[in-house]
């Protein structure tokens, strides 16, 4: 599993070039034009949004069986990328990490998007999509975007005994771990804050 910070689109392009994953993605995203074909080529899973609590702990549960299909029996799926923030932000901090990456107590890839911003801010601040598009092709500054990929994390015991006040549950202690060490690369302060 590849975690990712998510602000909109550009990343999810950014991913797709990188190393073609796999998405845990909301369900309307397979409804997008294009967008939505490919995910479905990606082998995309699909989340409810404001689902009942049954909804969610099935959506966990298939992305932990991904991520056993994938370390335990090799089977040869893509990589699977998952926005670990469950929202958008405007690329200025990491919002705490939710669940589903890390419930499995698998190993993950943190990794992290950061951008040259142009003329136009590329985030889905307060533009939708459509006129965001449109500004972003018109802009005469290009928006680079910088996908890093950190090494391997492997969860373990003595790293959940260390991190013990970090968290009640082991998959709090390990959320706390990544986004730590993604923070420390990525330049991008922890913000327990924001609500976007």
């Amino acid at each position: 599993v590849v975690t990712c910070n998510h602000t909109g689109w550009v990343e999810g392009f950014a991913l797709v070039n990188a190393l073609s994953p796999s998405f845990a993605a909301k369900e309307e995203a397979q409804r997008i034009y294009f967008f939505g074909s490919l995910l479905n080529a990606l082998q995309t899973i699909y989340m409810p949004r404001g689902g009942s609590q049954a909804d969610r702990d099935l959506t966990i549960k298939t992305i932990i069986d991904r991520q056993e299909q994938i370390e335990v029996e090799d089977m040869r799926y893509s990589p699977m990328a998952i926005f670990v923030e469950g929202t958008t932000s405007n690329g200025t901090c990491l919002l705490p990490f939710k669940k589903g990456a890390f419930s499995g107590m698998r190993t993950v890839i943190p990794s992290f998007a950061t951008f040259s911003n142009g003329h136009v801010n590329p985030f889905y601040e307060c533009v939708s999509a459509l006129p965001l598009f449109a500004m972003l092709f018109s802009s005469l500054e290009l928006c680079v975007c910088t996908f890093t990929t950190l090494p391997e994390f492997t969860p373990t015991a003595k790293m959940l005994e260390k991190h013990a006040d970090k968290g009640k549950e082991p998959w709090e202690i390990f959320s706390w771990c990544v986004r730590d060490i993604t923070s420390k690369y990525s330049g991008l302060p922890k913000d327990d804050t924001s609500s976007f």
